[in-house]
Protein backbone atom coordinates (compact mmCIF):
# COMPACT_ATOMS: atom_id res chain seq x y z
CA UNK A 1 0.00 0.00 0.00
CA UNK A 2 1.79 3.06 -0.90
CA UNK A 3 0.19 5.96 0.31
CA UNK A 4 -1.21 4.47 3.88
CA UNK A 5 0.49 1.85 6.18
CA UNK A 6 -1.19 -1.48 6.23
CA UNK A 7 -1.61 -1.28 9.93
CA UNK A 8 -3.16 1.90 9.94
CA UNK A 9 -5.64 0.32 7.11
CA UNK A 10 -6.23 -3.00 9.79
CA UNK A 11 -6.54 -0.63 12.99
CA UNK A 12 -9.53 1.40 11.04
CA UNK A 13 -11.25 -1.54 9.74
CA UNK A 14 -11.33 -2.87 13.16
CA UNK A 15 -12.72 0.16 14.84
CA UNK A 16 -15.97 -0.71 12.48
CA UNK A 17 -15.93 -4.03 11.32
CA UNK A 18 -15.26 -7.83 12.46
CA UNK A 19 -14.37 -9.16 8.85
CA UNK A 20 -11.35 -11.49 8.85
CA UNK A 21 -7.86 -9.89 7.33
CA UNK A 22 -5.40 -12.48 6.32
CA UNK A 23 -1.93 -9.92 5.84
CA UNK A 24 -0.36 -10.70 2.55
CA UNK A 25 3.44 -8.82 3.16
CA UNK A 26 6.60 -8.71 1.86
CA UNK A 27 8.02 -7.72 5.37
CA UNK A 28 8.55 -11.15 7.58
CA UNK A 29 10.57 -10.17 10.20
CA UNK A 30 8.63 -11.18 13.32
CA UNK A 31 8.35 -8.07 14.72
CA UNK A 32 5.91 -7.26 11.35
CA UNK A 33 4.21 -10.31 11.89
CA UNK A 34 3.23 -9.80 15.93
CA UNK A 35 2.37 -6.34 15.51
CA UNK A 36 0.12 -7.51 12.04
CA UNK A 37 -1.62 -10.31 14.43
CA UNK A 38 -1.58 -8.12 17.43
CA UNK A 39 -3.46 -5.12 15.19
CA UNK A 40 -5.99 -6.97 14.51
CA UNK A 41 -5.04 -9.91 11.80
CA UNK A 42 -6.57 -12.85 11.65
CA UNK A 43 -3.31 -14.54 9.63
CA UNK A 44 -0.42 -13.51 7.98
CA UNK A 45 1.82 -15.18 5.22
CA UNK A 46 4.70 -13.87 3.69
CA UNK A 47 5.63 -13.36 -0.29
CA UNK A 48 6.00 -14.95 -1.58
CA UNK A 49 3.37 -17.86 -1.09
CA UNK A 50 2.25 -20.77 -2.74
CA UNK A 51 -1.42 -20.65 -4.21
CA UNK A 52 -2.63 -23.87 -2.72
CA UNK A 53 -1.75 -22.31 0.91
CA UNK A 54 -3.44 -19.16 0.31
CA UNK A 55 -6.62 -20.60 -0.74
CA UNK A 56 -6.49 -23.29 2.18
CA UNK A 57 -6.10 -19.94 4.38
CA UNK A 58 -8.98 -18.06 3.06
CA UNK A 59 -11.21 -21.24 3.47
CA UNK A 60 -10.39 -21.24 7.17
CA UNK A 61 -11.37 -17.62 7.44
CA UNK A 62 -14.45 -18.29 5.38
CA UNK A 63 -15.25 -21.14 7.93
CA UNK A 64 -14.79 -18.07 10.83
CA UNK A 65 -17.19 -15.63 9.66
CA UNK A 66 -20.33 -16.13 12.03
CA UNK A 67 -23.59 -17.04 10.10
CA UNK A 68 -24.69 -13.81 11.50
CA UNK A 69 -22.29 -12.04 9.03
CA UNK A 70 -24.09 -14.32 6.05
CA UNK A 71 -25.75 -11.83 3.22
CA UNK A 72 -29.17 -13.56 3.11
CA UNK A 73 -30.54 -14.86 -0.37
CA UNK A 74 -34.05 -14.17 0.34
CA UNK A 75 -36.09 -11.97 3.04
CA UNK A 76 -39.98 -12.39 3.34
CA UNK A 77 -42.05 -11.08 6.10
CA UNK A 78 -40.38 -12.60 9.13
CA UNK A 79 -38.95 -15.74 6.94
CA UNK A 80 -35.05 -15.77 5.64
CA UNK A 81 -33.17 -18.30 3.39
CA UNK A 82 -29.72 -17.94 4.06
CA UNK A 83 -27.07 -18.54 1.25
CA UNK A 84 -24.24 -20.14 2.42
CA UNK A 85 -25.42 -22.81 4.89
CA UNK A 86 -28.43 -23.30 3.71
CA UNK A 87 -30.40 -22.86 6.76
CA UNK A 88 -33.99 -21.50 6.87
CA UNK A 89 -35.24 -19.54 9.66
CA UNK A 90 -39.12 -18.38 10.56
CA UNK A 91 -39.32 -15.72 13.33
CA UNK A 92 -37.25 -17.64 15.99
CA UNK A 93 -37.18 -20.93 15.26
CA UNK A 94 -34.46 -22.20 12.53
CA UNK A 95 -33.91 -25.12 10.51
CA UNK A 96 -31.20 -27.28 8.39
CA UNK A 97 -32.85 -27.28 5.04
CA UNK A 98 -31.70 -29.82 2.43
CA UNK A 99 -31.02 -28.70 -1.15
CA UNK A 100 -34.49 -29.44 -2.44
CA UNK A 101 -35.80 -26.95 0.78
CA UNK A 102 -33.56 -24.48 -0.65
CA UNK A 103 -34.80 -24.72 -4.33
CA UNK A 104 -38.29 -24.47 -3.15
CA UNK A 105 -38.20 -21.76 -0.52
CA UNK A 106 -35.80 -19.83 -2.95
CA UNK A 107 -38.81 -19.88 -5.66
CA UNK A 108 -40.58 -17.82 -2.64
Amino acid sequence: MPDILGLTVLKRLRLSAKTPVLVLSALNREEDIVAALDGGANDYMTKPFSEAELLARLRVLRRCIPSEFEEPVLIEGNATLANRCCAASASAATQQSVASDRRILSGL
